[in-house]
């Protein structure tokens, strides 16, 4: 007897929704990454005045972006592993370990945090270093004259 509802056994739905659980992923990635170029954005213009090509600083970013991937896909793998195990009594047919499909999912994974990296490191190899050294991405909390909007907004206030 099946305890799984005929309806959500079917492999349609079930890589549907893996495809909207890589969807979801790869867009909290490019979040994240943008969020740590924006903030890094004054180191990355002082390397490029001081000489660092595009192509160096997209290196840089592709690092930091992709080592979180690396672990991530290798503590996947382990715990895939683990659960093929754990699961082999349950399936009829196709095997929990089988490379191919274990392929694909490492390469879509991979393939889906690189898309999700490059828009921002991109952008990252866009600076020009006299307004990203300046605070270019800072400028909201600073007025034309350079006082800081916080302070100001504190100095009036007592």
């Amino acid at each position: 007897m099946s305890t799984v509802p005929v309806g959500l056994g079917s492999s349609g739905s079930l890589s549907a929704l893996g495809g909207l659980a890589l969807l979801l992923a790869s867009i909290g990635s490019f979040g994240v990454i943008g969020f740590a170029v924006g903030r890094r954005a004054r180191e990355i213009a002082i390397r490029m005045a001081l000489g660092a090509a595009p192509r160096q600083i997209l290196t840089l970013v592709s690092r930091q972006a992709l080592a979180p991937v690396a672990v991530g896909l290798g503590a996947g793998l382990v715990l895939a592993v683990g659960a093929g195990h754990l699961i082999r009594g349950v399936l009829h047919g196709p095997s929990p370990f089988d490379p191919v499909a274990i392929g694909v999912v490492v390469v879509a994974v991979a393939g889906a945090s690189a898309l999700a990296f490059w828009v921002p490191a991109k952008r990252a190899t866009s600076v020009r270093p006299a307004t990203g050294a300046s605070g270019r991405l800072t400028s909201r909390l600073v007025d034309r004259s350079g006082t800081s909007r916080f302070r100001h907004h504190l100095s009036t206030r007592c």
